[in-house]
């Protein structure tokens, strides 16, 4: 996902999801979004590549 794609569907995440997207933040770049629970329930932290949007 896009963070383009991300922001244009903002309204569909919940208001605890985080933004992580990938440097440099332009509108093309690679985002997760995610609960912070979800990196230690179900994945690993996001790579270091990604930052807190």
């Amino acid at each position: 996902m896009t963070l383009f794609q991300v922001l244009l569907n903002l309204q569909q995440f919940s208001d605890e999801m985080h933004i992580y997207v990938q440097h440099p933040w332009t509108l093309e770049s690679d985002a997760i979004v995610c609960s912070k629970t979800a990196f230690t329930a179900t994945m690993p932290e996001p790579p270091a590549t990604y930052t807190y949007f």
